[in-house]
């Protein structure tokens, strides 16, 4: 492939992904939701692709629920995961008020990264300031809370995790980090009373040891390549072809 310098701007559409039950409009899909609220009140706009995967992770069920109980999106380093994650957990607390939102990743470091900016956010945006009740930055303890009675907190990626939470929203971050389903089953099985929970998880791609990413990894494909299986987990993959040389642009 012949491809000059000024042309290599990636794809917004990913090369593995979930088709939606039906036409995705903003009243079956509440990604559309997200993109104005992105624009509109953070004045932090979505790139493409971001915009695309909210649009089909956010697909809607006739009855309201997210169609998708569990989302994995898989997108190579440094194309802005972060910032996706602050939009979503911002339009979570704010505009659908979820009670709580946990975020998870490999680290309690990395975790507390992701809240922080949050917590930035919220403290440099007028109208998000408005609403805001307290942070508490106590360890172990860290929450930040609205008056909508939304709440964010975070936690390292083990079975203490999830523990003892009802969880309306499940953020993992690099999943690929995930050796064992310690963490992962302790989390999941917090959203279990919550008909309108899901959880997303994204990552780059993993190695043989991505127990967890593989266990969702592969149901998807079989839904995607068969139609059979677990419908509402979704699978969005931006990744190079199966047999690309390393160094094809």
């Amino acid at each position: 492939m012949n491809c000059e310098p000024d042309d290599r701007r990636g794809i917004t559409e990913p090369r593995l992904w979930t088709p939606p039950l039906r036409e995705l409009t903003p009243e079956t899909s509440y990604g559309f939701d997200v993109i104005d609220f992105a624009n509109d009140v953070l004045e932090m706009p979505l790139t493409p692709w971001q915009e695309w995967l909210v649009v089909h992770a956010g697909e809607l069920l006739p009855d309201g629920r997210p169609r998708f109980r569990r989302v994995l999106a898989m997108v190579a380093r440094q194309n802005g995961k972060t910032h996706l994650l602050r939009v979503l957990t911002l339009y979570w607390m704010y505009v659908e008020a979820q009670p709580l939102i946990l975020g998870m990743s490999a680290s309690r470091s990395l975790a507390k990264e992701t809240w922080d900016l949050v917590n930035q956010t919220i403290t440099e945006v007028e109208v998000l300031k408005a609403e805001h009740r307290r942070t508490v930055f106590a360890a172990d303890s860290e929450v930040i809370e609205l008056t909508n009675g939304s709440k964010y907190k975070f936690a390292a990626a083990n079975r203490r995790g999830g523990r003892g939470k009802t969880i309306d929203r499940l953020i993992m971050d690099e999943v690929r980090e995930l050796r064992n389903f310690e963490a992962y089953d302790a989390a999941s099985y917090a959203m279990t009373a919550r008909p309108f929970a899901q959880l997303f998880a994204i990552t780059n791609q993993g190695d043989a040891d991505a127990v967890v990413l593989d266990s969702l990894r592969e149901p998807a494909i079989q839904f995607i390549q068969t139609g059979e299986g677990d419908d509402r987990l979704g699978l969005f993959e931006w990744s190079a072809p199966p047999g690309a040389e390393p160094d094809d642009p």
